[in-house]
């Protein structure tokens, strides 16, 4: 006999669990001006998260399965020797792409020529080109995937990088500032949809208007090398590690 679920007479613990359904469905909602990223390719434990949250040290280079290329053969990208970027860390350290170009996964369609450095959280970012910063967002705890922590800057070409997944209280411009290449800007985290690894997440648009933020519209990635590490004529690859080198600062 199939029981009879009881009619709730009470009308204010009805109203107590109508209210309390509708703010579940509110807090589930992302939050406004907050670019949705797809997440983070997962890893074996020398390049991913170790139990405190944070990533493991050291950086081993592997080769990733079979349907993922290491490089992006097919695609034309700019000549790294002369290239107008460096990479978005510190010189002397060397960092893990976690996800490269066109590697599938998050990296296809509108992102698949954006570069997933996996990192500690609150380590140091630096401009990989002067510009102006155009957009900027804080305030997303780190864990939280309903909201990125986020810097675009625009170059003088009218192009724009993109930094996210900082850390709470991690972004250290704001929009109008003068950014010079190599500049602290902010610190690396894990918010937005990160798939709980802590990685920064780079990438340079032709335009401004990227999903998720004001005056948005159809810019997906565009191709990018880097002048101070090693050769990468077809950009920077899954799965390997890349040493920032020293470079002719202020460059525009």
């Amino acid at each position: 006999m199939l029981k009879q679920v009881p009619i709730i007479k009470d009308v204010s613990i009805y109203l107590l669990l109508t209210a309390f359904v509708l703010l579940c469905a509110c807090t589930s909602v992302s939050e406004t001006n907050s670019i949705v990223i797809p997440p983070s390719r997962g890893n074996s434990t020398e390049n991913g998260n170790n139990n405190n949250g944070n990533v493991v040290q050291g950086c081993i280079e592997r080769t990733p399965p079979t349907e993922v290329p290491v490089f992006d053969t097919g695609t034309t990208f700019p000549e790294w020797s002369s290239s107008e970027y460096v990479l978005p860390y510190a010189i002397g350290s060397t960092f893990f792409v976690n996800q490269g170009n066109n590697s599938g996964f998050g990296h296809s369609g509108f992102w698949k020529y954006g570069y997933d450095f996996t990192m500690n959280i609150g380590t140091e970012i630096f401009a990989a080109r002067a510009g102006v910063v155009v957009h900027a967002n804080d305030g997303t705890a780190d864990g939280n995937p309903n909201g990125t922590n986020l810097i675009t800057i625009q170059h003088s070409d009218g192009t724009v990088a993109l930094y996210s997944h900082l850390t709470n209280n991690g972004v250290l411009v704001q929009v109008g500032d003068s950014i010079k290449q190599g500049s602290l800007i902010g610190l690396s985290g894990n918010t937005g949809n990160t798939g709980g690894l802590p990685h920064l997440h780079f990438s340079v648009h032709p335009c401004s208007g990227l999903p998720g933020l004001p005056n948005e519209t159809n810019c997906p990635t565009s191709p990018v090398t880097f002048n101070n590490t090693e050769a990468n004529p077809s950009g920077l690859g899954t799965w390997q590690c890349y040493t920032a080198l020293a470079f002719e600062k202020d460059r525009s």
